[in-house]
């Protein structure tokens, strides 16, 4: 009987050690968790850049930004047409494209986790688009600052593409609207442009914004099709491509936050260094009669 209890006794004991055991198990294992999670957390908050958006420089060397705090990984950005150390996460606001909202990715070493912060090269951007003439006045207008509520600050002088005019390109050097269907007119593509006629177009400005009227530019490419059904499928995927590049936000949007839950920044990541086939630039402005 002695015998039976005491083996009771034992087995009871036992049982509590492997229950306090595990129970310790458990709760190092969820402080492990927390400290990983702070850890991710406070790097991603380190991660960042000293403004969201940057304004070209007249200057005689590049215009550099860095980021704030000197991080180890790998940096990214989405579209790839920003020129970012893919080492350092500096950003050459010279050599990037302007007029474009841009997603920057940060890796940090040793992890998997992914920090993003989004940053805005200054500048005018014109929609990846088919006009159709017979449907109204085709006017392509100049988006700023990749915010469609947000008008052009000319704050000192705007003059936009004054060498386009001798090109036929119908542009309102004040506001940069360009109008299609006078641009077509004037020759822009040929006097009689044939399906699928094109041509690319560089066009300079300034803007009196905090660039400073610092020159500026942007290239577009114009088509031409007679009838909106005869634009050929490829080239509305290739368009469809390029608009889905292309981030917009305007006055009614609530934050970049919001943005950032369309992106599927595990998408843009996974193929670090290769850019997509199909570049966001330069726009391909599309003109069909009918």
């Amino acid at each position: 009987m002695k015998a039976n209890k005491l083996a009771l006794v034992i087995f009871i004991i036992a049982g509590s050690i492997i229950a306090c055991n595990k129970e310790s198990a458990v709760n190092n294992a969820k402080k492990a968790s927390s400290i990983s999670n702070s850890v991710t957390v406070s790097t991603c908050d380190l991660f960042a850049y000293p403004d969201t958006i940057f304004y070209p420089k007249q200057s005689s060397s590049d215009y550099i930004v860095n980021p704030i705090n000197v991080q180890d990984g790998k940096y990214g950005s989405f579209p790839d047409v920003l020129k970012i150390d893919r080492n350092s996460g500096a950003v050459n606001i010279t050599k990037s494209e302007t007029g474009l909202k841009y997603v920057v990715w940060f890796i940090p070493k040793g992890t998997k986790d992914t920090c993003k912060k989004f940053l805005t090269v200054s500048g005018i951007n014109y929609a990846d688009s088919i006009y159709t003439i017979a449907t109204g006045l085709p006017l392509s207008i100049p988006v700023y600052n990749a915010n469609t509520q947000a008008p052009i600050s000319c704050n000192g002088t705007c003059e936009f593409g004054q060498e386009l005019i001798s090109l036929g390109i119908a542009i309102n050097q004040s506001t940069g609207v360009i109008d299609l269907k006078q641009s077509l007119l004037n020759g822009a593509l040929g006097k009689n442009p044939k399906n699928g006629t094109f041509k690319d177009f560089l066009m300079q400005y300034h803007i009196g914004d905090q660039s400073g009227d610092a020159l500026n530019s942007i290239s577009f490419r114009l088509y031409y099709y007679k009838l909106r059904s005869q634009v050929p499928d490829s080239l509305k995927n290739i368009l469809n491509q390029k608009s889905s590049q292309v981030f917009l936000q305007d006055d009614t949007d609530a934050d970049d936050d919001d943005l950032a839950s369309r992106i599927n920044i595990n998408s843009i990541t996974s193929k670090q260094g290769e850019g997509p086939e199909v570049k966001c630039r330069p726009p391909y402005i599309i003109v069909t009669q009918k």
